[in-house]
C-alpha cells in the first residue's frame, strides 16, 4: 500500500462498508503494474470519502455495466497475459466482492463452447437490458466468424442469442429505458460500415426480449461517424455525438433529429441529468493532450449555457468524465492531476455544485492511478 494515501492498511482493515450511505464507484485507469488499477473503489456520495476498495477484480478493466435491479456490476477485461485471459466478473456493489467469473478465452483461443459457439470480446461495448436480465456485449463473432452482439443471461452468464451479422466490429451499444418510445425499453447499436475508420450513421433498435431488430434509424452526422450515444432519462430521446463534434438530440418517437449543437472538442463524454433538463460534456484528456478543465453545459434543447470552468484551480484537473447525482444537485467529475500521460498522474475526484460551479469536495489518490470512470449507484 502507498503510505500517506487513500490506499492504506486501515482501509483494508475496516469493519465493512456503510450500506445505508449513498455511494458512487470509481474504476481506476492507470498502470496495472502498480497492483491497484484492477480495483473498484466505493465513495460516499455526501462525504466524498473512501468507504472501501474492492479486492482485485482483474489485471486490466475494460468495460463496466451496472444492473440496478440486482445491485450488480458486470466488469470485462483481461489478465496479465492479455486477451488469452479475457474474462467477465460479476461484482456485488454493496460488498465489492466478485460473486461470479467466466473466462472468454485462454491460451488455446476463445472459449466458444462456454458461450454457445460465440467468441466474446473483452473490449467490446457492454450494456444491460432495461430489466437487468440480459447482458449485451458487442464485437462478438459467431461460429462462422461474422460480427455481431453476444447476448448472455445476466444471472447465468450463458449464451442466449446473437444479434447480427453486421459488416464489421467497432460499434456502440446503449440501453433505452422503458418509457415513451417503447414499452419495456430497447437496446440500440450503431451499424459500422466496411471502411476504416468506420463511420457509422445508422442505429438499429433491438427488442431486449425477442432479440429482434425492430427499427433502423438514419441519424444525420454530416458525413462523419457516431462516436457516442447517450439515452435520455424518459425513454424518448437519444443524444448522438459525432467525431467532428456534432451533437444531436434524436427523438425516437418521431424518428427524427430535433435539435443540434457543436461541442468544442471531439474527444469527450456526455452526461445527462436524470430529469433531462441539462447535459454536461467533459473534454477528455488524451495521452498527449490535457483537457482544459472545463465542463460544457447544455439545456434540453442543446442551447449552450455558461460552462463550469475549473481551470482556475491551483492544479487544474485533467478531466476524464463526469456523472450526475439522481436529483441533479451534484456533479462527480474525475480524471487526474496535471497533464494525463498514460495514467502516470495521481487520480482525482471533484464533487461540483452545478448551480455555482464551485468544487465542494476534492479527493486525490496518491500514486499512478487516474480515475477512468465514475458510476453513481444511488
Amino acid at each position: 500500500m502507498l503510505a500517506g494515501s487513500l490506499f492504506c492498511a486501515a482501509c483494508e482493515d475496516a469493519t465493512g462498508p456503510d450500506l445505508d450511505e449513498a455511494r458512487f464507484i470509481v474504476v481506476l485507469d492507470g498502470w496495472p503494474e502498480t497492483g491497484l488499477t484492477h480495483r473498484l473503489g466505493a465513495f460516499g456520495m455526501d462525504s466524498g470519502e473512501l468507504i472501501e476498495w474492492s479486492p482485485p477484480v482483474m489485471f486490466r478493466i475494460a468495460r463496466v455495466a451496472v444492473s440496478p435491479p440486482d445491485s450488480l456490476m458486470f466488469v470485462t477485461g483481461t489478465g496479465p497475459a492479455g486477451w488469452t485471459e479475457s474474462q467477465i466478473a460479476v461484482v456485488d456493489w454493496n460488498t465489492l466482492e466478485t460473486v461470479d467469473r467466466r473466462f472468454f478465452a485462454d491460451e488455446n483461443g476463445y472459449r466458444r463452447e462456454t458461450f454457445g459457439g460465440l467468441a466474446v470480446s473483452p473490449t467490446g461495448p457492454v450494456t444491460l437490458a432495461p430489466d437487468g436480465r440480459r447482458l449485451f456485449i458487442g464485437d462478438a463473432r459467431n461460429e462462422t466468424g461474422e460480427w455481431g452482439i453476444a447476448v448472455l443471461g445476466a444471472h447465468s452468464l450463458e449464451a442466449e442469442g446473437f444479434i447480427g451479422p453486421f459488416a464489421d466490429r467497432d460499434f456502440l451499444l446503449s440501453t433505452i429505458p422503458d418509457g415513451e418510445y417503447r414499452q419495456g425499453g430497447a437496446i440500440v447499436a450503431t451499424i459500422p460500415d466496411t471502411t476504416w475508420p468506420h463511420a457509422a450513421t445508422k442505429v438499429v433498435v433491438v427488442d431486449p426480449g425477442s432479440l429482434a431488430i425492430v427499427d433502423t434509424l438514419q441519424v444525420s452526422t454530416d458525413g462523419d461517424g457516431i462516436v457516442e450515444m447517450v439515452p435520455g432519462p424518459h425513454g424518448r430521446h437519444l443524444y448522438v455525438r459525432t467525431g467532428a463534434g456534432r451533437l444531436s438530440r434524436y427523438d425516437l418517437t418521431l424518428g427524427a433529429t430535433t435539435t443540434t449543437a457543436t461541442v468544442t472538442h471531439a474527444r469527450g463524454r456526455l452526461a445527462v441529468v436524470p430529469d433531462g433538463s441539462r447535459l454536461y460534456y467533459v473534454q477528455r484528456w488524451t495521452h498527449d493532450w490535457s483537457s482544459p478543465a472545463v465542463i460544457s453545459v447544455y439545456d434540453s434543447d442543446l442551447t449552450e449555457l455558461p460552462p463550469i470552468d475549473l481551470s482556475g484551480m491551483t492544479e487544474p484537473p485533467a478531466l476524464n468524465m463526469a456523472a450526475v447525482r439522481a436529483d441533479g444537485t451534484l456533479i462527480v467529475a474525475a480524471g487526474a492531476i496535471g497533464p494525463q500521460l498514460w495514467g502516470q498522474q495521481p487520480g482525482r475526484i471533484l464533487m461540483v455544485d452545478p448551480e455555482t460551479g464551485r468544487v465542494v469536495k476534492e479527493t486525490s489518490l496518491d500514486g499512478e492511478v487516474a480515475v477512468g470512470k465514475v458510476i453513481l449507484l444511488r
